[in-house]
């Protein structure tokens, strides 16, 4: 039988802080930097900058904006707004399934905070969330790890023969410097060819069009009439490719 009590979030997690980057200081790069939104996987825009915030394999939770308490989970390197914060556990490998479960756990919260009422770090501090724990009471990571990768396991059965692939642009010092931990998230890490020789500046534009052109299906995510993500919808809409959007 699962057994359930309250567990404070400090007492099991690092709540480490972000730190300010105006835009207008910052510069353009290749290096995710995370905002406080509710889309996107939290990622405002690509920077070159560094800052003591940078971190991987890490929840990133809203403390304010319209993403409030919304967290998402960054196995890549990338940097922190001041307006997120960053969540380790204490007693367990960081792993994406456990920050996933306990992102689901903090997601019940949202209700409780609002512009008035922010989700700063006291507070997160001093909220209280059920966790599964085990025959001593302690929080059962080995149970929240083994439940994520059923559902996973359960969606590859779901949808048949299923392959998880990054395609990135050209060949990054962050995956030649990582590569076990990229080959451990993903199923297969591929160099799309087309980009690799093409201008960098180019380089995901063409990406993403190669990718486009090889698919029979394209499923997006995009929700501003703007930036490459729009543009790459744009051109699978003229290519007539069946397309699924599931922002709508």
């Amino acid at each position: 039988m699962l057994r359930c009590c309250l567990r404070h979030f400090n007492s099991k997690s690092f709540i480490k802080p972000g730190k300010r980057l105006v835009a207008a200081d910052s510069k353009e790069g290749r290096r995710p930097f995370i905002g406080a939104l509710d889309n996107s996987n939290g990622v405002a825009r690509f920077v070159s900058d560094d800052n003591v915030s940078k971190d991987k394999n890490v929840l990133g939770v809203n403390y304010n904006g319209n993403g409030m308490v919304i967290g998402f989970y960054h196995p890549y390197e990338c940097i922190f707004s001041d307006d997120v914060k960053r969540f380790h556990l204490k007693h367990y490998p960081d792993n994406e399934y456990v920050l996933l479960f306990m992102k689901a756990l903090i997601l019940i919260q949202k209700s409780k905070f609002g512009y008035l009422y922010k989700f700063n770090a006291e507070r997160m501090a001093h909220t209280s969330i059920m966790m599964p724990v085990d025959a001593e009471g302690n929080p059962d990571y080995a149970f929240m790890e083994q439940y994520g990768k059923m559902l996973v396991a359960r969606k590859y059965q779901q949808y048949g023969n299923t392959h998880f692939t990054l395609v990135l642009p050209y060949l990054k010092a962050e995956y030649r410097d990582n590569e076990k931990e990229y080959l451990d998230y993903y199923d297969e890490v591929d160099v799309c060819y087309e980009s690799s020789i093409a201008h960098p500046k180019a380089a995901i534009k063409v990406r993403n069009r190669s990718m486009i052109d090889r698919s029979d299906l394209v499923v997006c995510c995009v929700q501003h009439k703007s930036g490459g993500a729009y543009r790459a919808l744009q051109y699978a809409e003229k290519q007539g490719k069946r397309i699924i959007y599931i922002s709508d």
